[in-house]
């Protein structure tokens, strides 16, 4: 028989720290998107705006007791923004008149 699942261990990580990203110039934002496993293509707005949504789902696991996995939170803010770039074409698209409804 195989052993019962142990108990979810408590979350012993800190939570992240808060970022002032005006004052944090290009290369260190990417330095500190690049530890974190997160893609460090894009502008100054789109880097912070991608760490924040890291952070904040981070911190949100460690709040709920959870202890986060930060490559998977990694992925899962990549596959957010991906969807939500996806989105905003064909949301341009459609208003351009490129994607036409079913007739």
């Amino acid at each position: 028989a195989a052993a019962p699942p142990s108990p979810p261990q408590p979350c012993t990580m800190a939570k992240l720290p808060k970022v002032f990203y005006h004052g944090l110039k290009l290369p260190g934002l990417k330095r500190l998107l690049g530890d974190q496993g997160l893609n460090t293509a894009g502008t100054h707005a789109q880097l912070t705006a991608r760490h924040k949504e890291f952070t904040l789902r981070v911190n949100a696991a460690i709040d709920s007791g959870h202890q986060p996995n930060l490559a998977a939170v990694a992925r899962e803010v990549a596959r957010l923004e991906r969807d939500r770039d996806r989105a905003g074409m064909m949301t341009a698209a459609a208003s351009s008149g490129g994607i036409r409804g079913a007739p």
